[in-house]
């Protein structure tokens, strides 16, 4: 009986992604009831029986591009992962990029994302390396911060205790510092996927 038992409910969903699926699917049965009752130009609000049945008329046309989409944005979020992990290591290390690198990267966050695309297409064509550039720029704020709060949150008597132990930078980094950041890195690394995609 547990091994039936076992068997079905491997196919029951969970209960938050019953709940999920249920949400998504009345979304998509109330825009539809919307469309129908409203009736806003196609342009405006298509419904979303006229879309799934444009992606249907051509699946390979669509799947290309969203397979270039997926490329670009996991390219240039693994570039943002890369870099600004590399960024946050030398601001914690190094006060001239602390008070360089980080105060650069501030003031490029303050500065609107939308009016940076010209100028990357502008400077680097409409190919890939320009999307690429653009989702990395996006996305490389979060994982910065949230590095830098990461090496920073060890306790201070921690780093005392490896100190007295004669433990090198590279140890101290390795065994104390980068484990205490990996929370902070994961959670900036979520925000940043979703950045580099709208990027």
């Amino acid at each position: 009986m547990r091994t039936i038992a076992a068997i079905l409910g491997a196919f029951v969903l969970p209960g938050r992604t019953r709940t999920v699926i249920l949400v998504l699917v009345a979304s998509v049965v109330l825009w539809e009831a919307a469309v129908l009752i409203f009736q806003p130009r196609p342009f405006v609000l298509p419904a979303p029986s006229v879309i799934f049945a444009e992606i249907d008329s051509d699946v390979l046309w669509y799947a290309n591009h969203a397979v270039f989409t997926l490329g670009a944005t996991l390219m240039g979020f693994g570039l943002a992962v890369l870099v600004g992990t590399l960024a946050a290591i030398g601001i914690i290390y190094s006060r001239i990029l602390e008070y360089t690198l980080y105060s650069l990267l501030v003031s490029l966050n303050s500065i609107p994302k939308i009016a940076l695309a010209p100028l990357f297409v502008i400077w680097m064509s409409t190919g890939t390396t320009s999307k690429v550039a653009i989702a990395m720029t996006i996305a490389i704020w979060p994982i910065v911060i949230d590095t830098v709060l990461g090496l920073r949150s060890v306790e201070p008597d921690v780093l005392e205790m490896a100190h007295s132990m004669r433990a090198t930078k590279w140890q101290v980094f390795f065994k104390i510092r980068l484990p205490s950041a990996l929370p902070y890195m994961f959670s900036g690394m979520k925000v940043a996927i979703s950045m580099a995609l709208l990027g």
